[in-house]
């Protein structure tokens, strides 16, 4: 998991929700790639629930990857972290299959007479059906989850309104909704760099911030610069040279966040070469 370099601000709003202590739903915006919000995305959920004694579970969401692409992907994800917590969907009893043309023994001559045979997938109506049984037993199990004291993390990135309606529409609004008191927290991304409005179903969040695009502002540079002395003495460079490498971080990458922590994880990897001197 990424370290976390500034973002003390972002860090420290967000710790009651991290630890378990509330639940809400949380909006962060960002600017466009600049603003690394990936490595701060990844920092959230590599954190959320650490060292706690109940069940905690997190999922993110994002139109462009295939596990979370349509509210089945969604929802089968969300079955499937729900039965690492310790909370598994109950075994259902499968439909008898039936043969036609396959299997049969006849003595003597036969006529087969197939009237209103359906050949294809289910119906639209099947697949509300099933649709809303997944819901119903997702809710379920996450009743069973809060109930124990439980916690998870639902992570929504930013996309088009329209290739969001799935979620907000189908499976937050008089589902997930119900359970933001009870132990669920929703956290959702809004690039301020695109075209886009956000979602008209997306609730008034009970926590807003802002990730920066660049360390102009003097007190996230200085913490920056101290976060960054810390990791690199973490990873055994004397507190000189870490000192000299984070102000040349820094210089190089001031304007923009996402281009210091690219240079940091290029810096690390060489840091780990054989040749590599650890002081000035």
């Amino acid at each position: 998991m990424p370290r976390r370099i500034d973002w003390r601000r972002e860090s420290e709003a967000l710790n009651p929700y991290i630890r378990g202590e509330q639940s809400g739903v949380i909006r962060i915006d960002y600017k466009g790639e600049s603003s690394a919000w990936h490595v701060f995305d990844a920092i959230l959920k590599g954190n959320f629930g650490s060292n706690l004694a109940i069940p905690v579970a997190s999922l993110r969401m994002d139109r462009g990857w295939h596990t979370t692409h349509l509210l089945t992907d969604v929802l089968g994800a969300l079955s499937g972290k729900l039965a690492e917590a310790g909370f598994p969907a109950q075994p259902t009893t499968p439909t008898p299959a039936a043969k036609v043309l396959s299997g049969n023994k006849f003595r003597g001559p036969a006529t087969i007479n197939i009237e209103h045979l359906y050949v294809g997938g289910t119906s639209v109506a099947d697949q509300i059906r099933e649709r809303n049984a997944l819901i119903k037993d997702v809710c379920s199990r996450l009743s069973q989850m809060f109930s124990v004291g439980g916690r998870f993390m639902l992570v929504l990135h930013h996309s088009e309104p329209d290739n969001q309606n799935y979620f907000w529409r189908d499976l937050w609004e008089g589902n997930l909704s119900s359970f933001v008191t009870a132990g669920l927290s929703l956290v959702y991304y809004f690039d301020e760099t695109s075209e886009t409005e956000l979602h008209y179903c997306a609730p008034r969040p009970n926590l807003r911030l802002s990730l920066p695009a660049t360390f102009e502002d003097e007190t996230r540079e200085g913490d920056a610069y101290d976060d960054l002395i810390d990791l690199l003495v973490d990873e055994g460079l004397d507190p000189r040279a870490a000192a000299d490498m984070a102000t040349s971080l820094l210089i190089s990458s001031r304007k923009d966040v996402s281009a210091l922590h690219n240079n940091l994880f290029e810096l690390l990897v060489e840091i780990k070469t054989p040749t590599f001197s650890k002081s000035r």
